[in-house]
């Protein structure tokens, strides 16, 4: 979502993309870390790495969602559908990537504790 960063956010136009990006990435990592946390009593190794994938990619999407309608198509006239399907083409190798790896990276060193 990068290549919004030069645009005027709609919400909050004296607000630049680092700052944005920023606050959403803090407050991500703290629901995140709660979250994961609650897996920890998931005993069953594929069904808790299933639901911090699932919950990780849906957030990320949330995100560049977030992102999108902010910088871009509040400016336009994108449907709902058409918001999605956009946001989901520019984001759906990268985010399905770093989740992966995110995930196993975190678990490896969680068994290395």
């Amino acid at each position: 979502m990068g290549s919004f960063s030069d645009k005027l956010s709609a919400g909050d136009p004296d607000s630049s993309f680092s700052e944005d990006a920023y606050i959403i990435a803090t407050l991500t990592t703290i629901v995140l870390t709660i979250l994961f946390l609650a897996f920890t009593f998931i005993k069953k190794t594929y069904l808790k790495i299933t639901l911090e994938l699932v919950f990780l990619i849906l957030v990320w999407f949330f995100w560049n969602h977030s992102i999108f309608v902010d910088r871009e198509s509040a400016w336009s006239t994108y449907l709902f559908r058409e918001e999605i399907l956009y946001v989901l083409s520019l984001s759906f190798f990268p985010i399905l990537v770093l989740s992966i790896a995110t995930i196993f990276g975190l678990n490896y060193i969680s068994k290395k504790i």
